[in-house]
């Protein structure tokens, strides 16, 4: 599998801790790197540094403006796609310090996130949220696009271009910067 996980952090170590041990459990073989924008709690700055004997860790590269500086979440979010994109991966997962896996990653799932980002209309995000096979989608707010690939249905005029961001999910990185780049 070509993916790599990123873990989005700022003063919330006990989360961190939570989000880097499920990660363990149901993605073991993926690399991780943990984007810190720059925490000065305690605790977390102490997470941070048991973390970094096992983990990559990214934090503010001391630039002069605020953005560069901090990162903030969007400036370290290209930061991480930029690292996705150098080191050849496929997808990059993108979550926050206060998420967790519930599930094993399985070569299945990377196979089907793959095919959901190449629909010729599909954007570069695949949302990291599923619906169950019990349940059925909303058919005014969903198609099914494949095997279990759900994709949302636009209800924009055609003229109109519709625009929507998520700060986490699968992010497809070659499509991320042929669509946008930033």
């Amino acid at each position: 599998m070509d993916l790599i996980v990123f873990v989005f952090h700022f003063n919330r170590g006990k989360f961190l801790e939570n989000t880097i041990a499920s990660l363990s459990r149901h993605i073991p073989n993926s690399p991780v790197i943990i984007m810190d924008d720059g925490s000065t709690e305690y605790n977390s700055m102490k997470i941070i540094k048991e973390l970094s004997s096992r983990y990559e860790i990214f934090s503010p590269d001391g630039g002069q403006n605020v953005e560069g500086w901090t990162g903030g979440l969007h400036g370290n979010m290209n930061r991480a796609m930029k690292i996705a994109q150098e080191r050849g991966a496929k997808l990059a997962l993108m979550l926050q310090d206060d998420m967790q896996v519930v599930r094993d990653f399985r070569h299945e799932d990377f196979e089907t996130i793959c095919s959901a980002s190449e629909l010729p209309d599909a954007s570069f995000c695949v949302g990291s949220s599923f619906l169950t096979r019990k349940a059925t989608a909303d058919e005014s707010q969903f198609k099914i696009a494949g095997k279990d690939i759900y994709q949302r249905v636009l209800s924009a005029p055609t003229d109109m271009q519709f625009v929507s961001h998520a700060d986490v999910g699968f992010y497809a990185v070659e499509k991320f910067f042929q669509q946008i780049g930033c």
